[in-house]
């Protein structure tokens, strides 16, 4: 739900209004699990959206957002904080990650920084090993260097500068 209101003249109208959404999903083309259960508190005006409060599960798990889209000379800039706790990071058929998230995402949209710190709670990666192969070999073994990348290929984290520092919690 949603109020706005509008006054001014036609040509250069003022914008105010609120927004918020109770138990919604908010799903997205990254690699990353959707929101769920987002209860979202904001604001908005002809220039910005502020989110004065965000709270959804990811995996199972809560996270919180509060921040700020502004458009200042034909250029969008965010300014976001993202928390969470045992937060599902990444999930596919070989890996599953979780962690503690502390980020700041801020910058224009072109070229975001993200800032923050995650500790990852816990996590598997799973793999086939031939070991009939290894038995009674003389030779070290040779890994066939299967590697795990990920990168953004879409906008706007395609251009983004990532510096997240990664701990580990728990065992993975």
């Amino acid at each position: 739900q949603g109020k706005v209101h509008v006054s001014g003249p036609v040509m250069n109208p003022s914008m105010k209004g609120s927004f918020f959404l109770r138990d919604g999903e908010i799903s997205h083309t990254f690699n990353f699990p959707m929101l769920t259960s987002v209860n979202l508190q904001g604001e908005l005006d002809e220039n910005s959206i502020t989110v004065t409060d965000m709270q959804a599960e990811v995996g199972g798990s809560p996270v919180n957002l509060k921040g700020a889209i502004s458009r200042e000379k034909g250029a969008v800039a965010v300014d976001l904080h993202i928390d969470g706790k045992n937060v599902l990071l990444f999930r596919n058929n070989d890996m599953r990650m979780r962690g503690d998230v502390q980020l700041d995402i801020s910058g224009p949209l072109e070229r975001l920084a993200v800032k923050g710190t995650t500790g990852l709670t816990g996590g598997y990666y799973t793999g086939n090993i031939d070991f009939l192969s290894k038995v009674g070999s003389s030779s070290a073994p040779v890994s066939a260097g299967r590697g795990f990348l990920f990168s953004f290929s879409d906008p706007p984290l395609k251009n983004a500068v990532l510096d997240i520092r990664i701990t580990t919690i728990e065992p993975f």
